[in-house]
């Protein structure tokens, strides 16, 4: 969370470099809002200019929402099984095609670099530890131990040594996420209205 807040410091405090204001832009504020929900829901540009890459990508998210969704509700004591185990298991066929994409397309070499298949390997051993986990640990332990978490309590680890890798993983990825290109669910604000619209 310092991390996070601290890139967005920066960036808000950063002078921009160059104006890249584009011509017939969304101006009002529901304009530009319902110009990044779209986009952030959609991933439009991604589809209009790389389908191959968004098939992966949209549902790469989808997976992420959906391992936050399950979470959420899992904590409130809802388990939806099938849920918790689509989540993981979407997350690693997107990965792998993912992978795939950037591995086996010329075009896509160009702009891919080892950074980024390392972070398709690290998600992807998160969502392979988390199915292994979920179909072995015990829940009721497990929900014991991320409320536990979140306020602050001390409670036993679940015995399952596979979800002791998995919530090393997480935590990992969440130290890991302040200092990557990932950031980018926040930086689409900076770059959308503080560069590409803002023309006062």
């Amino acid at each position: 969370l310092i991390g996070l807040i601290a890139r967005v410091f920066i960036w808000s405090t950063r002078p921009k470099d160059l104006k890249w204001t584009l011509f017939p832009c969304p101006e009002s504020p529901p304009e530009q809002i319902s110009y990044i929900a779209r986009e952030v829901m959609t991933f439009a540009c991604l589809f209009k200019h790389n389908r191959k890459l968004w098939y992966g990508s949209f549902f790469f998210h989808i997976s992420i929402a959906m391992t936050l969704l399950w979470f959420i509700l899992f904590i409130l004591g809802v388990n939806i099984h099938p849920l918790g185990v689509a989540a993981p298991a979407l997350m690693i066929i997107s990965c792998a095609y993912i992978i795939l994409i950037r591995i086996g397309s010329r075009e896509m070499q160009v702009v891919s670099s080892p950074v980024d298949i390392f972070n398709l390997l690290l998600f992807s051993g998160f969502a392979l530890t988390a199915l292994i986990a979920l179909s072995q640990t015990d829940l009721p332990e497990m929900r014991e131990y991320f409320l536990a978490l979140i306020t602050f309590r001390t409670a036993p680890h679940p015995s399952d040594c596979v979800f002791f890798y998995n919530i090393i993983l997480a935590e990992i990825i969440l130290i890991y996420l302040p200092f990557t290109k990932m950031t980018h669910f926040i930086s689409k604000y900076f770059a959308f209205h503080k560069i590409n619209w803002e023309h006062h």
